[in-house]
């Protein structure tokens, strides 16, 4: 469940918070106009996106990098002109109309096809749609969204009641950080294609700008407080500080001045209280959920005639059982064994083609991949494919499972490097 509520997060703060800026950027006199060309155009890259997923997941020919790369940069383009031209998204001419359009078609385009690809990834530890740990990862993926496109509103309703040249200000600081993130992902991929020469420096620089590419997420996260802080400190009190205007003076207007600066602040609040819950979620939550798996120590067995002879009375208890058998050249081989039902075992290598010798536990019942945290269906263990485990021949001879030395010997190539 954590996995997609911090992966959910992550994917949607970023184009979230520059829409909510710039729909709070669009004023009068042309608002209704320009909200219409803009959010038009998050359709359309909507609907690309859509066609992207169902592209990729039906035919398996889409590259994305040679989706994302035209897309980065026609929206760095786009994203550089409104950065230059902010009041853009208050004008009347067609052009800048039509920009509006563009970038909120780009930045769709781009930033929502893995919103669209998370849902194929709740049945792939299952075989029915209708169990726990599909609807846990659907709860996790829908706290994520509500989190995340809440937070926006509530941003995008406060900031629109700043002062146009604060709203400037404001999506001037918020597109350059997409700019920066933008930037830095196009030059990975050009160079990942060897589009560009690869110069020592500009390499050096990319490394360490994509170690850190967390700073653009948590520099909008900022960003967002102290647009919420602002806003509270403004309007709290019943807009004494207002931004501009002076209270009226009848009576009926300051109640009506006052009760709208008690909703700004409300939003305020709400927005500054969700910006730290998903803050909270993309550091203490992912540290959480990243932390390494304590495993104990797996059970030494060695071979009789050439065989390995595990008692069923020792694996006979349903949880998840690791053994270790030592090849000759001095690797060591790990390998699982669970009941899966009264009249069959799964038994297979602690390894698997996908994640390589990382391994697997037991959480809650279920046997889980150390790396990559998928939930491995009991029914598939001693089967091929995904993130099974590599199976191992075995049979059930007395009361005990049998494995063919031979067999382990042939595996032993996997644990060599980094088992």
């Amino acid at each position: 469940m954590a996995r997609y509520l911090i992966e959910v997060s992550g994917t949607l703060v970023p184009i979230l918070f520059v829409l909510a800026l710039l729909a709070a950027l669009i004023g009068e006199p042309y608002a209704h106009v320009n909200r219409k060309r803009f959010f038009a155009g998050i359709g359309v890259g909507l609907l690309a996106a859509c066609l992207m997923v169902l592209l990729q997941k039906t035919t398996g020919a889409v590259i994305r990098e040679l989706y994302n790369a035209p897309i980065l940069l026609f929206s760095l383009l786009c994203t550089g002109f409104l950065c230059l031209r902010p009041a853009a998204a208050n004008s009347a001419t067609p052009l800048r109309q039509n920009m509006l359009f563009v970038c909120g078609a780009l930045w769709a385009a781009f930033y929502f096809p893995d919103l669209f690809l998370y849902p194929f990834d709740f049945t792939e530890d299952t075989d029915t749609l209708f169990c726990f740990c599909v609807l846990e990862k659907s709860l996790a993926y829908l706290i994520a969204l509500c989190l995340t496109s809440v937070g926006a509103l509530a941003l995008s309703r406060l900031a629109a009641h700043f002062r146009v040249e604060s709203r400037k200000k404001i999506c001037l600081l918020a597109l350059g950080i997409m700019a920066l993130q933008q930037l830095v992902l196009l030059l990975q991929i050009a160079f990942s294609r060897h589009w560009v020469p690869a110069f020592p420096w500009i390499f050096e620089g990319l490394v360490f700008l994509l170690q850190y590419q967390a700073f653009f997420l948590f520099a909008q996260l900022g960003l967002s407080a102290c647009i919420a802080i602002a806003g509270i400190r403004v309007y709290w009190g019943g807009g004494r500080r207002g931004p501009a205007d002076a209270l009226p003076r009848n009576p009926a207007e300051v109640r009506k001045y006052r009760a709208a600066a008690r909703r700004k602040v409300a939003w305020g609040v709400l927005a500054l209280c969700l910006t730290v819950l998903v803050t909270l979620i993309l550091t203490l939550g992912k540290r959480w959920h990243e932390q390494p798996v304590v495993l104990s120590p797996p059970t030494a067995v060695l071979p009789q005639e050439g065989q390995i002879l595990v008692p069923v009375a020792t694996v006979n208890d349903g949880h998840l059982h690791r053994f270790v058998y030592t090849a000759k050249d001095g690797t060591p081989v790990r390998f699982i064994i669970i009941r899966k039902n009264d009249s069959a075992y799964g038994v297979g290598l602690d390894a698997c083609d996908v994640c390589g010798p990382s391994g697997y536990y037991e959480r809650d019942g279920k046997v889980v991949c150390i790396l990559c945290d998928v939930v491995i269906n009991l029914s598939t263990i001693g089967l091929k494919g995904g993130c099974n485990p590599v199976p191992l021949a075995h049979a059930l001879q007395s009361a005990s499972l049998v494995i063919q030395q031979a067999d382990l010997e042939k595996e032993a190539h996997r644990f060599r490097d980094g088992g």
